[in-house]
C-alpha cells in the first residue's frame, strides 16, 4: 500500500510540473509576442512581424497540449491516492453509538 502511495504521489508531482512547464511555454510566447509588437515601425521590419505571430503560435499550442496532459496526470494521481484512502480503512472507521 506504501509503495502504491508513493507511486501516486510521484505521479501527480509528475502532473504539476508539466503545468509548471507549460506556464515557461506561456512565457515563451509572450516574449514572441512583445518582441514582435515593440519593434520599430520601419519598412523593413512590417514583413517580419506576421513571422513573429506566427512563430508565438508553436509555444501556444505546446502550453494548451502540456497544460491539458499536466492536468490529466494530475487528476489521475489524485484519483489513485483518494482510491487508497477509502479502500483501506473503511472497517476500521465505522462508530457505533
Amino acid at each position: 500500500m506504501a509503495v502504491n502511495s508513493v507511486i501516486a504521489s510521484l505521479v501527480t508531482a509528475a502532473g504539476v510540473v508539466l503545468v509548471i512547464i507549460s506556464g515557461g511555454f506561456v512565457i515563451v510566447a509572450s516574449y514572441i509576442m512583445r518582441s514582435a509588437l515593440i519593434l520599430p515601425p520601419l519598412h523593413e521590419n512590417r514583413d517580419m512581424v506576421p513571422v513573429y505571430m506566427m512563430l508565438a503560435i508553436i509555444p501556444s499550442l505546446c502550453a494548451i497540449v502540456t497544460f491539458i496532459f499536466g492536468l490529466r496526470i494530475v487528476s489521475k494521481g489524485l484519483g489513485r491516492l483518494m482510491q487508497q484512502g477509502t479502500s483501506g480503512g473503511a472497517g476500521a472507521s465505522k462508530t457505533v453509538i
